[in-house]
């Protein structure tokens, strides 16, 4: 059970992690926008229609195909003490 107290302590870190080789990272999402579970999920809620699925799983090839394109996949924790 939580109890109800002010917290003491709070303190945070994080990284980032910068993707240098943005082209595989591209290429794989266009492959994972058309053929997993985003695809079939989309489409299943009516967020997408198969051409918006090709709209972005184009824009991701396209992505990919830069050469000024890069990734940061951030992280971080947040601990409290009470």
């Amino acid at each position: 059970m939580a109890q109800n107290r002010m917290l003491e302590d709070i303190s945070g870190s994080g990284q980032g992690k910068l993707q240098n080789d943005a082209k595989e990272y591209g290429e794989s999402w266009a492959d994972r926008s058309r053929y997993s579970g985003f695809a079939t999920t989309a489409k299943k809620h009516g967020l997408a229609n198969d051409e918006e699925i090709d709209i972005i799983s184009k824009a991701w090839t396209t992505f990919a195909s830069r050469d000024d394109s890069f990734v940061v996949i951030p992280n971080g924790q947040i601990l409290c003490r009470a």
